[in-house]
Order: structure tokens, then sequence, then C-alpha cells
């Protein structure tokens, strides 16, 4: 938090300035004191209140009209910012402004991809709840041979029981010929457990730190880095037979990268794997569309490059 107020604290004598206030019309509308509350906010814009309260910064925004939810939207944005140029100073990038670019546009998206919410909240997904207690319930009631004919009343009572509080009313509500309150009681155990569990992965849920998204980042990067002699020689490769241009480019690169990824995986490991993986690779691919010479090509460059025979 007091890496955030260093952003913070900077921007309000600006933002004061802007609003064309000064510090003693600021704290008349904090409806404080004239001469202390002036000192105060001087104290306040000059970082010499360590840790000043959030409630008082929102007052400070407040009292120059400052919308809050832009003034930390622009923030946070800020931030990312930052947080990516120290990410990007860390690694040497290949020569040339193109690629540069590409890598720190696809750095980029991994990190808002990756990045912890503003808001996190989790909620347990009642749909979900449902459908893996009626699976539960039916399997259960198969096993029982249940007539069909009273399945649909057991269904319905599975369905009603997440929704109340008192069980005991809801089993004497289905007195029907046939239907038998042990499997009513079974399968309200059933909904309870499911539920239960549920909730307890979604309290088990926390969203990754920004050191953490930091670290990732990083390592995307540097994995990203160690791609680019793949994509540029097979890039050569497709623009040599005028495949540049092609739709299916795109996957001749996905497939150049899959082939990288299993020879990174189990060169010098399980070449057998590794024969193995290859082969399918280039099956898959193949039957969704692409060259099988083209994609041979493909296989053929990257093993070259990392030496594998």
């Amino acid at each position: 938090m007091m890496r955030f107020y260093k952003l913070i604290i900077p921007k309000l004598s600006q933002l004061r300035k802007n609003a064309d206030l000064t510090q003693l019309q600021v704290a008349q509308r904090m409806k404080l004191k004239p001469k202390s509350g002036q000192t105060f906010i001087a104290r306040l814009e000059n970082e010499l209140i360590k840790a000043p309260r959030i409630d008082t910064i929102l007052n400070y925004l407040d009292a120059i009209g400052v919308s809050w939810i832009t003034f930390f939207t622009e923030l946070s944005n800020e931030r990312d910012k930052q947080e990516h140029a120290q990410i990007m100073t860390k690694v040497t990038l290949p020569s040339g402004p193109r690629i540069q670019s590409k890598l720190d546009r696809d750095t980029r998206l991994y990190e808002a991809k990756i990045r912890p919410p503003q808001n996190f909240y989790t909620k347990v997904d009642m749909e979900l709840v449902k459908q893996k207690i009626t699976l539960k319930v039916l399997k259960y009631l198969n096993t029982l041979r249940v007539d069909e004919k009273l399945i649909g009343h057991y269904l319905e009572f599975t369905h009603k029981v997440i929704t109340v509080d008192k069980y005991a009313p809801l089993i004497k509500e289905y007195n029907i010929s046939g239907v038998s309150k042990s499997y009513l009681t079974e399968i309200m155990n059933i909904a309870l457990k499911i539920e239960h569990t549920e909730e307890k992965k979604v309290q088990a849920q926390k969203p990754i730190t920004r050191q953490k998204a930091r670290k990732m980042a990083h390592k995307y990067i540097q994995a990203r880095i160690k791609l680019v002699p793949v994509e540029n020689a097979v890039n050569r490769l497709l623009v040599e037979h005028n495949l540049s241009q092609s739709a299916y480019y795109t996957d001749y690169m996905n497939f150049a990268r899959e082939c990288y990824r299993a020879i990174k995986k189990y060169q010098g490991k399980d070449d057998l794997i590794l024969k193995q993986k290859l082969v399918n690779l280039h099956r898959v691919y193949t039957e969704q569309g692409l060259d099988k010479e083209i994609t041979e090509k493909i296989r053929e460059t990257i093993l070259k490059l990392y030496n594998v025979t």
C-alpha cells in the first residue's frame, strides 16, 4: 500500500491547481479548521503525513471535484505501465524495432490477462451447482433402479432443497405414493454436500498478487524471446513458399511453436516420446488443413535449428 501512496500523493497538488483552488479553500471544503486545515493540506501534498487514511484522500478528491473512479482507474493504469516498463528493462530484446514492438505487445496482452482484478470477489455458480447435484442424484436413483415415473418428483425435490432453509416441511410435502422418504433424505444430503463443497472452493480462491503477476510476466517474456529464432526461420520458409499472406499463416506458426515446446521438453530426455509427439503434431495440424509438405519442412527446419537428429 505504501508504494501505491507514492503514486497518489504527488498528484494531489497538481489536481488542486488544475481545479484553481488554494490549500485553504480545499481545507474549508473538507470542513477543516482554516489555519490548522491549511497546514494539514500542505503536509499531505508534501508527503509529510505517513500513510494518510484513505477516507482523507477520498474527501480531498471530493473537495477538488475529481471523480474517485476516474482518479484510481488512471492511477492503476499508470502503475501497470510502470510495472510493464520494469519487466521489459530486465530482459535483452532481439534487435529490430518490429520484433521488439511485437514482443512488447505480446507481453502487454499477457500482463492484462493475468493482472489481479481491482475488485476481486467470487460467488458460487448456482447453475453449475444444480448441474452437479442433478447428475449425482440421477446416478444415485439409477443405482436404486427407481421407477422412471417417480424420477421427476425426486428431481423436483432436488432443485427445491437448495432453495429452502427448513428441510422437514419439504420432505413432508412429498407425501406421494411410491416416493421414499429415505431416498429424499439421501438426496438432501447429496445436494447439501455438493453445495458446501463448492462454497469451500470459492472461499479458497484468491487472486494472484501483483508481485507474482510481475514474476509470471518476466518468465513469459523470457520464454517468448527464445521463440524468436523459430518464428524467424519459419517466417522465411513461408515467405519462400508465398504463404506469408495465407489464411493458415498463424496455424503454421502455432505448429512451429508446438514443435519447439516438444523439443525443449523432451530433447536429451526421451527421444522416443519426442519423435512420437512430433509425429502426432504433424498429423493433428495436417488434419486441420495445413499442407503436409510445408508442415514437414517446418518440422525439419526446427529440428535442424536445435540439432535434433
